[in-house]
C-alpha cells in the first residue's frame, strides 16, 4: 500500500470545486478527481480529447451530453467518449459529488 494525496484544489464559478488525486507517484495510466457542485449550480460546458467516467456519489440533477438531457442521481455511472460535450446541473439541496476518472 502507498498513500497518495490530492493536487492543489481548483475552484470555478458558482462554487464548483475540483480536487484532483495526485497519481504521478504511482505512474497511473489514468487521472482521477472529485468534483463538488453546490446546490443549484451548473458546471461549465466541457469537451476534451480524453475519455471519462463519472460516478455520482451524492445529489441529483440533469446531465446534458451532446445536447441530450437526462436525469442523473446518486449511484449512477456515465461514460463520455472523446469530444462528447457535457454539462451537469445540481437540482438537489445537497452538494453533488462526482468521482471523475479519465484517460486517453
Amino acid at each position: 500500500m502507498k498513500n497518495i494525496s490530492f493536487c492543489e484544489t481548483d475552484e470555478y464559478d458558482y462554487g464548483i470545486v475540483v480536487d484532483e488525486v495526485n497519481l504521478e507517484s504511482i505512474k497511473s495510466p489514468f487521472k482521477q478527481s472529485i468534483i463538488s457542485i453546490p446546490s443549484g449550480a451548473i458546471s461549465p460546458l466541457d469537451q476534451h480529447e480524453v475519455k471519462e467516467t463519472w460516478l455520482i456519489m451524492s445529489g441529483y440533477g440533469s446531465l446534458t451530453c451532446n445536447d441530450t438531457p437526462k436525469p442523473l442521481k446518486k449511484g449512477d455511472a456515465v461514460f463520455f467518449e472523446s469530444f462528447d460535450t457535457h454539462q451537469v446541473t445540481n437540482e438537489s439541496s445537497e452538494v453533488m459529488k462526482i468521482i471523475s476518472t479519465w484517460w486517453m
